[in-house]
């Protein structure tokens, strides 16, 4: 998967629990999913297990942190970079 097809499938994972929990979604999408769908500290580790899910990743602790995000394209290079590090391991 491309890392554009991971950025747009963490905006579409946005957007469905943006839903979920009731919100309208919003009319512009930035870079910044947290704040382009309103998300709370709860909403954001929901969105964080949900991208773990989706990915059949999980994130390291101490990569967690607001550079990372508040930004899509950062976010979906850290995925990109779990899913590869986990095709590694599978395959060695």
């Amino acid at each position: 998967m491309t890392q554009e097809a991971i950025r747009i499938r963490l905006i579409e994972i946005a957007a469905e629990q943006a839903t979920k929990g009731g919100r309208e979604l919003p009319a512009e999408i930035n870079d910044d999913i947290l704040k382009s769908f309103g998300f709370t500290s709860i909403d954001a580790l929901e969105f964080l297990l949900e991208i773990e899910e989706a990915f059949s990743i999980s994130f390291d602790d101490e990569d967690l942190n607001e550079d990372m995000l508040s930004s899509a394209e950062k976010l979906a290079a850290y995925v990109r970079s779990r899913q590869a590090e986990a095709s590694k391991g599978a395959s060695a």
